[in-house]
């Protein structure tokens, strides 16, 4: 099964550059991925790559997705929530040829007091703090809110 591989960038802050989106460190792990991966799954191999416990945090990805304007590459933050996000990143990704490297920016969020205590109780919620971070209704707003302050 082909794989793309995924340079990942945490515990920085992403900034407005020359060149559009940059982060302030350096990049913290590389990995590969099937181009068929589901949201889920990646989120969770995410988690487990950057020792991140999904039990109580969850990561917020960004792509720092290349354009050519003018005849230079410039960088814009997009949001990876969903299965249809992530298709569309790794198919952008597919689309540069072999040897591409897809860079993400990640934030760690942590869940709520309210996400946590379901978790730990069992209730009638699925447990699953991959199943609670998709019920996040406040999850795309933080997404457009990052991008929107790394694109202003």
């Amino acid at each position: 099964m082909e794989e793309i591989g995924i340079m990942c960038y945490i515990n920085g802050e992403m900034r407005t550059g020359s060149n559009g989106l940059e982060y302030d460190s350096g990049p913290v792990k590389c990995i590969r991925v099937p181009k068929r991966i589901k949201y889920a799954e990646f989120h969770a191999r995410l988690c487990k790559s950057l020792k991140v416990d999904r039990r109580r945090e969850y990561l917020i990805i960004i792509c720092r997705c290349p354009s050519t304007i003018n005849n230079s590459t410039h960088y814009s933050p997009v949001a990876v929530a969903d299965d249809k996000d992530l298709y569309s990143m790794l198919q952008h990704a597919n689309a540069q040829g072999p040897g591409f490297i897809l860079e993400i920016y990640l934030h760690r969020h942590t869940l709520h007091d309210e996400s946590l205590s379901r978790i730990q109780s069992h209730d009638t919620l699925d447990p699953n703090p991959e199943n609670i971070f998709m019920e996040e209704t406040t999850s795309r707003r933080q997404y457009d809110q990052l991008s929107s302050h790394v694109a202003g």
